[in-house]
């Protein structure tokens, strides 16, 4: 995560698996690492629309970075 964003380099978006990893690790952090994140549990559906919405906002923002 530390990478993301405006850098030195540039502008770095993270990819939709990128942020689906993080919020996974994140979840883990949270509810302990035997947590269900599969495809068809509740908190493992949140996750990949929630990380869907935010590759798109990401997505946005480089667009807005690059338009200058």
């Amino acid at each position: 995560m530390d990478n993301w964003g405006v850098t030195a380099a540039g502008f770095r978006r993270p990819s939709y698996a990128e942020l689906l990893d993080a919020f996974e690790q994140q979840a883990k952090e949270l509810f302990g690492p035997d947590v269900n994140l599969s495809v068809r549990s509740v908190l493992g559906i949140f996750l990949r629309i929630f990380a869907w919405m935010s590759e798109q906002l990401w997505q946005l923002a480089e667009d807005v970075y690059n338009a200058g």
